[in-house]
């Protein structure tokens, strides 16, 4: 069945060559490591913040800038909310300054 039209599959000689591609469930649950939301939230950001604001002359130019938003803005003084609101930066620093209970970020109980 097509994922984006309920029909069944294709008709004609492209059906022929190729067949449909099977595609497997999501693997993971909330809070795990297959849990992408925090990914997209990132290029989201990404694209919102730097990539929709510019237009890049080559690759480099954009890889240079990805590269500045990253080290320059995202990690240093961005705040997240599944980190308390802090910078991921401010974040390593209060977890290696006071150690003390390790504050459990997973949704999982437990």
């Amino acid at each position: 069945m097509d994922c984006y039209s309920g029909r069944e599959g294709l008709v004609g000689p492209l059906y022929e060559v190729q067949p449909p591609v099977v595609l497997s469930p999501s693997m993971g649950s909330v809070g795990d490591c297959y849990d992408n939301a925090l990914c997209e939230s990132f290029f989201a950001t990404l694209e919102c913040e730097l990539i929709d604001r510019f237009t890049f002359r080559n690759h480099d130019q954009a890889r240079d800038a990805i590269i500045d938003f990253i080290e320059g803005f995202y990690n240093t003084h961005r705040r997240h909310s599944a980190l308390g609101y802090h910078s991921p930066v401010q974040f390593e620093r209060r977890q290696t300054v006071s150690p003390g209970p390790t504050n459990n970020l997973s949704t999982k109980p437990g």
